[in-house]
C-alpha cells in the first residue's frame, strides 16, 4: 500500500511539473517562425524582467502609419545576463527613443506582438545576439525599409 502512495504521489509531482515547464516553453506554438521579418523601428519602452523581458517600440510603414509592437526578447534574462547584458546595459542600450533595426517572428494571431530575434542599433552594433534564427523553417520573408 505504501508503494503505490509513494509511486501515485511521484507520477502526480512529476506531472505538475512538466506540465508548467512544458505551458512556459510552447512559443513554437503562438509564433509564425517562417514569416519572420525585418524593420526599423523607434524604442517605446523596455522592460528587463522574468522570465522574458519586453520591449516595446513604433513600426512605421510605407504609407507613414505607425504600430506599436509588444515583444518578447528571445533570451532569458539569466542568459542575458551571462552574455553581459545586466539591466543596466539592456536599459541603456535600448532607451525610450533608440532607434534600431529589429528582426521579429510574428504571432499567429496577426496582433503587433511577437518575439523580437535581433537587435541593431543605428551604428550597426548588435545589441541582441540572434535568438531562434537557426531554426530550420525560420526565413526573412520581407524587409520594411
Amino acid at each position: 500500500m505504501t508503494r503505490k502512495i509513494v509511486v501515485c504521489a511521484t507520477v502526480c509531482a512529476v506531472s505538475a511539473w512538466a506540465s508548467v515547464t512544458l505551458a512556459h516553453h510552447g512559443t513554437s506554438l503562438n509564433y509564425v517562425w517562417d514569416q519572420a521579418f525585418v524593420a526599423p523601428a523607434v524604442v517605446t519602452e523596455f522592460r528587463f524582467r522574468q522570465p522574458h523581458p519586453q520591449i516595446y517600440f513604433d513600426v512605421t510603414d510605407e504609407n507613414g502609419d505607425v504600430t506599436n509592437w509588444a515583444c518578447e526578447v528571445g533570451p532569458n534574462i539569466p542568459w542575458m545576463i551571462r552574455e553581459g547584458w545586466t539591466r543596466q546595459r539592456s536599459e541603456a542600450a535600448v532607451a525610450p527613443g533608440t532607434r534600431v533595426t529589429v528582426t521579429i517572428t510574428p504571432a499567429r494571431s496577426g496582433e503587433p506582438v511577437g518575439i523580437v530575434n535581433k537587435i541593431v542599433n543605428e551604428q550597426g552594433e548588435s545589441l541582441l545576439v540572434e535568438f531562434g534564427l537557426n531554426r530550420p523553417v525560420f526565413k526573412i520573408v520581407k524587409v520594411v525599409e
